[in-house]
């Protein structure tokens, strides 16, 4: 039976839990450097992540020093967040332990969902069901990972993120690695990073809310492919933006680009041109080109917010 209180309960108080968490499970870390879950753990690490961290993996005592646990189940402490880096159906079963053991948060690295079958599409369903049932609020499946500069928490990138009053969500893991590390280039700072995969939990409305009351984020650059909930990315995007700038760009200008899009995250792009429309009402400032998006944000975030008509 669904836990419809604890789904109603704040969604900051929810997200709070992935983007501040005080302690974190790496379920699948590992000794060896071919593997994600080493990858993963190095980038915790290396981040100077504030909180605790607990690598979790079925044989291994110690991982990166730090003692192991066979299971999260395992971990004598609360657990605020689980970032998963096993397979697809490895991810079921830590999901379900996740839920036993009351993990609030999690963020679902693994990829094998819907974006690629008819069998991933029923495995990513069932993680849904785990985690509303709960209560428990997720990033992914088939996604980059995160940054949050709150807790200096790493799990997606090579180089750790400098702090700063941007925030990036990305519907591509990949795009979104390349295009924030040529922000970096550039010297900018980044509160958040989210690359949101499948969506098949939290989506670009759910961040958008969030990061609406984040205190670190100034302004917000959105990268994104498909909006399965038109009309409330346009609810959400006007009361945002009455607070903080919102710079997007949407790929799938193209028939080719939307075709590109559905192969990223399992979702279709839709009409361009209408989409377009929707969110000048909402006064989202749309870019052509993404490399402008970055430059504007920066500017916004140093400047008093424009007030008035929305953006033209």
């Amino acid at each position: 039976m669904i836990d419809n209180e604890a789904l109603n309960r704040s969604l900051k108080e929810r997200l709070d839990h992935i983007f501040r968490p005080g302690s974190v499970a790496v379920i699948g870390a590992s000794n060896n450097p071919e593997r994600w879950g080493w990858e993963t753990m190095h980038s915790i690490l290396r981040s100077g992540f504030r909180g605790q961290l607990y690598p979790v993996h079925p044989k291994e005592r110690v991982v990166h020093g730090l003692p192991a646990y066979a299971s999260v189940l395992d971990i004598p402490d609360e657990v605020d967040l689980a970032v998963f880096v096993v397979n697809a159906a490895q991810t079921v079963k830590a999901m379900k332990e996740c839920a036993q053991k009351g993990v609030k948060g999690g963020v679902i690295i693994t990829a094998g969902f819907a974006e690629i079958s008819s069998e991933g599409k029923k495995l990513q369903d069932e993680i849904v069901s785990i985690a509303r049932e709960a209560g428990m609020r997720f990033v992914g499946p088939n996604c980059l990972g995160i940054w949050s500069s709150a807790v200096m928490l790493d799990c997606a990138f090579h180089k750790r993120p400098e702090p700063g009053p941007i925030a990036f969500i990305s519907q591509s893991g990949m795009l979104g690695e390349y295009l924030l590390e040529i922000g970096l280039a550039k010297g900018y700072g980044f509160s958040k990073f989210i690359s949101s995969g499948n969506q098949a939990d939290l989506n670009v409305c759910d961040y958008l809310e969030y990061l609406a009351t984040d205190p670190d984020t100034k302004t917000i650059v959105l990268y994104l492919e498909s909006a399965d909930e038109g009309r409330r990315l346009v609810d959400v995007a006007r009361k945002v933006t009455a607070e903080k700038p919102i710079v997007m760009y949407k790929a799938g200008h193209t028939q080719a680009g939307a075709r590109a899009a559905m192969s990223h995250t399992a979702s279709l792009a839709g009409d361009h041109r209408l989409f377009e429309a929707a969110c000048r009402q909402a006064g989202i400032l749309l870019v052509p080109e993404i490399l402008e998006a970055f430059d504007i944000a920066e500017a916004l975030a140093h400047q008093p917010l424009p007030r008035g008509a929305a953006w033209p």
